[in-house]
């Protein structure tokens, strides 16, 4: 009987030389207590998705935690539906970020209010005229209209070229939408808002996340769809330039490398606003550049992408391609 040999492939580190270091949140304990307490009261999912979505959470203020929490519910129910299901989220969601005080309907999915319950406070903490109000309400139908696009995609069994799924993959990754969301309370001027070196650094900060997130979840992507990862930056590497796995890896590392020196050097070159919209940008900055970092230190430290072997991984950088259609090592939300 023929032995078919493991795949496996090695794992750069791609935030290696990035000057932010991992920082956990004071708040955070407190946070993740109170934020998993609120998600259980929902009954979203069975008793072992809840164990796994336990240990999912950012080190984030209790607002961005609960926003958060919304983002991996959309991811979870989108990947188990095709694109009319995906536009049925999108109508719950939109629908409560628009009404905020407007009652769900009773027999609607508890998406609907666990999105309207979390965006009402945090409403109560944003002043009525903040601008990332409209930024984030915005950027959320932009984000669920990237979802319908990414889950027709999987239905058609669709690979796009790689600088069209960049753009839209940096909607349904939630990064764009997300920095919004560290932005509450600062209340950034349109002006500084869309200045060119603010909007690199904000593509920059996407880039990085996504280059991040397609290596360390390409495993799980891979047993869960049957073999295949039609929005995964690796596989698209492999399709559209023919190449081996670990060459695609490397050629990600090389375009991540080239986005890391941009992202420096547009946060090091950001024009003056004056001192306090200067205070507020650096804080802006900094926020995305902490996404970034904690995003990676997360993926290995949750139980995600790698099961209980996250840590392991992160020291050893080797990833070992489970059968398509195995049992699923990396328990979801």
């Amino acid at each position: 009987m023929e032995t078919t040999v493991p795949i496996q492939y090695f794992i750069p580190d791609f935030v290696a030389n990035f000057p932010w270091p991992r920082q956990l949140n004071k708040n955070y304990l407190e946070v993740e207590a109170e934020t998993t307490d609120w998600t259980d009261s929902y009954h979203l999912f069975e008793e072992e998705s809840l164990k796994a979505g336990h240990h999912v959470y950012f080190e984030v203020v209790r607002i961005m935690s609960k926003i958060f929490v919304i983002f991996f519910v959309i991811d979870e129910l989108s990947d188990r539906g095709g694109g009319e299901e995906a536009i049925k989220i999108h109508d719950i969601v939109m629908g409560a970020l628009r009404n905020p005080h407007k009652a769900r309907p009773q027999a609607e999915h508890k998406l609907g209010e666990l999105t309207r319950e979390s965006w009402v406070q945090a409403l109560e903490y944003l002043s009525p005229d903040a601008p990332c109000i409209k930024r984030f309400i915005d950027g959320f139908e932009n984000y669920m209209t990237a979802v319908i696009a990414e889950a027709n995609d999987r239905t058609n069994s669709q690979y796009r070229n790689f600088e069209e799924y960049l753009v839209l993959r940096r909607n349904t990754s939630g990064t764009i939408l997300s920095f919004v969301v560290v932005e509450f309370g600062l209340d950034i001027p349109d002006e500084v808002y869309n200045h060119p070196r603010v909007q690199a650094l904000l593509q920059n900060g996407a880039d990085l996340i996504i280059f991040v997130n397609d290596l360390l979840s390409y495993a799980r992507e891979k047993v869960q769809s049957g073999g295949t990862a039609f929005h995964n930056s690796i596989e698209l590497l492999m399709v559209e330039k023919q190449l081996e796995i670990q060459a695609a890896i490397n050629e990600l590392e090389r375009r991540a490398a080239e986005v890391l020196s941009a992202f420096v050097c547009n946060r090091e070159n950001l024009p003056s606003w004056g001192e306090e919209i200067d205070r507020r940008v650096k804080i802006y900055a900094d926020g995305i550049a902490y996404f970034v970092r904690a995003n990676e230190a997360w993926s290995f430290e949750t139980c995600r992408y790698f099961g209980t072997k996250g840590l392991e991984i992160q020291k050893t950088r080797i990833v070992t391609l489970s059968p398509p259609g195995s049992v699923d090592t990396c328990p979801v939300l």
